[in-house]
């Protein structure tokens, strides 16, 4: 059967090869660790296939600070989606079952971004939604696929299998009804999104502590990551103005601000 994301993705003589070559590899069972060859020609797949960025903030990662992770969290190998007041939810169940090392649910990311997203729920969280959708997913008892983050119609016949729609708008009535995940038809508040932000402001916060060895509150305090999800500064000279950050940590950290508040972007 053909590759219905060869189809959508094209790849080069040499990218099949190295994708092949990232299919029969595992990290180890016992440990959770890859073999660092291995490891090394998997992040080079993964970068290439998502122009070397982030799978969560899809902002630029250099080589040494990629992280191998899951789309779809180990946590939920198997499960259905159910929804509540805050969207779409994963939960325990078999109609879908991840495809866990397969390369098509494997991303890298920042360490922060990954700590941050932990084994959430909320599907929508699971990959950004400006990277390419994946085929991360197969449901149980027919051929297609769940593709993440976008919605999509997943084609049945990889012979005709096309690039995923990028916007519900592409889809027919009949085949909204089809689709099983994917953005959320309103679009978050300014309060979700400081809040998406100050956690992710909170995990690099975390990262950067255990770099230094001190504690967390001497990177960055509470009140300083606060002002920053809620006034989201876009140059350096915005950043001097929040309480807390004077010249030594403008220069250590001021940049790497600015790339995580530009990770979160309001519709």
């Amino acid at each position: 059967m053909a590759d219905e994301y060869l189809l959508s993705h094209p790849h080069t003589r040499f990218r099949k090869a190295q994708r092949w070559f990232v299919k029969g590899k595992r990290p180890d069972g016992s440990t959770g660790k890859w073999d660092p060859k291995d490891r090394e020609r998997v992040v080079a797949y993964l970068r290439w296939r998502d122009d070397r960025r982030c799978g969560l903030c899809a902002l630029k990662l250099a080589g040494p600070d990629a992280q191998i992770e899951h789309v779809v969290p180990k946590k939920f190998g198997l499960f259905d989606f159910k929804s509540n007041r805050r969207g779409r939810r994963a939960v325990a169940g078999r109609e879908w079952r991840s495809r866990l090392h397969h390369p098509d649910n494997l991303q890298v990311a920042h360490e922060y971004c990954n700590r941050a997203k932990g084994n959430t729920p909320d599907p929508l969280k699971w990959r950004h939604p400006e990277m390419r959708p994946l085929p991360v997913a197969e449901r149980k008892g027919e051929p297609s696929w769940l593709w993440v983050p976008l919605d999509t119609k997943t084609s049945t016949d990889p012979a005709g299998a096309t690039e995923p729609p990028r916007d519900r708008s592409e889809l027919t009535p009949a085949d909204q009804e089809k689709v099983h995940v994917g953005r959320s038809t309103s679009p978050p508040s300014s309060k979700q999104s400081d809040e998406e932000l100050l956690r992710i402001l909170k995990a690099w916060r975390t990262s950067k502590a255990r770099e230094d060895g001190n504690p967390a509150y001497t990177i960055l305090t509470d009140r300083t990551l606060k002002e920053l999800a809620s006034s989201r500064p876009r140059q350096i000279e915005d950043i001097k103005k929040v309480y807390g950050i004077g010249p030594a940590k403008l220069d250590r950290y001021g940049q790497d601000l600015l790339d995580l508040i530009s990770g979160v972007r309001l519709p």
